[in-house]
């Protein structure tokens, strides 16, 4: 009875390990859907103009971000530095014009919110905290199971630099 009780015990484990695995990958299985990728970005020195840019979540009772202000153009680099949970990363999502916030951010005079995501996606990019690895050698998380081919991957990594 013992053997059976400790099998049973080892099953549940086991069911319990992969219904955490299928909430993480089942996202990644929805089917792929064609987006816009039309732009009319022109390919020149590109400014960046924030002002009083205000932020806070939905449904966040404080704002987050109060009153930033900067400017930069093609080719400056802008460090953001601080104390854990000043914000730094909410800066960079803010960034993104996901979520909406109140002041100016303008790109080439454009308010952000009036470029498509495809154009938005373009001229700023956001690496955030959590990576997605799977438990596996470096390696093998850079191809992803791609029959052990890093040129392929190379080639798809070249388009994004």
């Amino acid at each position: 009875m013992a053997f059976k009780a400790s099998k049973a015990a080892k099953l549940f484990n086991s069911v319990h390990k992969s219904q955490v695995s299928w909430k993480r990958i089942k996202p990644y299985l929805t089917e792929y859907k064609s987006k816009d990728t039309t732009s009319n970005i022109e390919n020149k020195k590109v400014s960046l103009d924030i002002s009083k840019l205000s932020f806070s979540y939905p449904n966040g009772m404080n704002d987050i971000l109060i009153d930033i202000s900067l400017n930069a153009t093609s080719g400056d680099i802008i460090g953001i530095t601080g104390p854990i949970a000043s914000g730094k990363s909410t800066f960079g999502i803010a960034l993104l014009g996901v979520y909406p916030y109140s002041g100016s951010i303008r790109i080439d005079s454009k308010e952000l919110c009036e470029y498509s995501e495809y154009e938005r996606s373009q001229l700023i990019s956001y690496l955030g905290h959590q990576p997605h690895l799977i438990s596996d050698t470096i390696y093998n998380n850079i191809v992803l199971g791609n029959n052990g081919n890093i040129d392929e991957v190379i080639k798809i990594m070249e388009g994004f630099v």
